[in-house]
């Protein structure tokens, strides 16, 4: 059902004749319209009998598409990117630019930084894994929720106020070695990355959410450490000039307010809290 009220949110975008191809936005409409329906009947319908497959794979699958088709959907919309706003924005509040000071301070970290920048994938799929395999599938339910939650946001933000991000427009300075796993992060920006999708910070985003929603169901150890990978990714971000430091912050906030209002709407069963992680 989430995907379904995103393609319906998508669908709604698109009618509303953002950007400078009306007939274009009015065929995305109808169509994205109908993949909402499709998908509220395909909800109704409940679990297949692969209850790991409906659980896990499903969803995560949706997301790869849904990141896929955003940058398509910026471009086809001919928005001018808010990089100006966003730079002042994050000069005003932080007095310059994280990427540009962390460089400066700690130019020896750059492979480092690469490296905790790509644990983000093993941070948001390792826990659903861990959960499914366990037949956890209450928790795998709810972590799958709170998670696709919040970059289902995050998306919708993209769509109304594209962002490029300092890197993608060259002026990040960055001058710190990345190596080759610079080079690893470079290509996968190069093969799969929608531009326009900066502000807020998905992975910091993502890496938060995945961080709350799996503690629900870890040890106070285990869950101090996730939290902690999550915040040094959030630092890798604008250490690897990914992203500005108020795309972080507010990639974060997401984070924080989906988890809140998922815990007040869809309060997990006490017995599943006795299913700990490890």
């Amino acid at each position: 059902q989430l995907f379904a009220w995103f393609q319906a949110g998508v669908a709604g975008v698109c009618a509303a004749g953002m950007g400078t191809q009306p007939v274009a936005f009015v065929l995305l409409a109808i169509v994205h319209g109908a993949v909402a329906s499709l998908l509220f009947r395909a909800a109704d319908l409940g679990p297949t009998r692969n209850r790991i497959l409906w659980c896990l794979a499903t969803p995560y699958a949706l997301w790869l598409v849904c990141w896929l088709e955003l940058g398509w959907l910026i471009r086809l919309s001919g928005q001018a990117m808010h990089d100006p706003q966003i730079a002042a924005a994050d000069l005003a509040l932080f007095g310059g630019h994280g990427h540009v000071l962390f460089g400066q301070w700690f130019p020896w970290a750059g492979q480092a930084m690469q490296l905790i920048y790509l644990s983000y994938y093993g941070l948001i799929l390792g826990p659903p894994l861990v959960l499914a395999r366990r037949q956890r599938f209450i928790a795998c339910d709810h972590y799958t929720h709170v998670v696709m939650t919040t970059y289902l946001l995050c998306f919708l933000a993209y769509m109304l106020f594209p962002v490029l991000g300092p890197r993608a427009v060259a002026t990040a300075q960055i001058d710190h070695d990345g190596g080759v796993l610079g080079a690893v992060a470079e290509a996968l920006r190069q093969t799969g990355d929608s531009p326009g999708t900066a502000f807020p910070s998905s992975h910091c985003a993502g890496a938060f959410a995945a961080a709350l929603a799996a503690g629900k169901f870890a040890r106070r150890r285990l869950r101090l450490v996730l939290l902690a990978w999550a915040a040094l990714i959030t630092i890798s971000t604008i250490h690897t000039g990914n992203h500005y430091s108020i795309d972080a912050v507010a990639g974060v906030l997401v984070a924080i307010g989906v988890h809140h209002v998922a815990v007040r709407i869809r309060p997990v069963h006490a017995g599943v809290h006795e299913e700990a992680l490890l």
